[in-house]
């Protein structure tokens, strides 16, 4: 079976800040096999373990190609994470 896309690669840079908090940054690089408007990117932001529940804050700082530009993202919640719907309905 094949797929309409293929994750080529994927890495992420994590630091964690003097405030607690972490900066990430995600590079993924997709292949398209069929012509196709962009990826979905879950990400968990609530978290339940030891008998703790632990509520993330998400706040996406850019979203851009390998030459910085902007690319289009739609973000929406979907139960204990947020989706990013990454791309333009009107570009393939």
């Amino acid at each position: 079976m094949s797929s309409e896309y293929t994750v080529e690669d994927f890495s992420s840079e994590i630091t964690v800040n003097q405030d607690t908090s972490l900066t990430v940054e995600e590079r993924i690089s997709v292949y398209f096999s069929v012509p196709k408007h962009g990826i979905f990117r879950l990400i968990p932001v609530i978290y339940n373990g030891g008998g703790r529940t632990i509520r993330a804050k998400l706040k996406v700082v850019s979203i851009t190609d390998e030459m910085g530009k902007d690319y289009h993202y739609e973000e929406s919640r979907d139960q204990q994470s947020i989706n990013l719907k990454i791309g333009d309905p009107q570009e393939m």
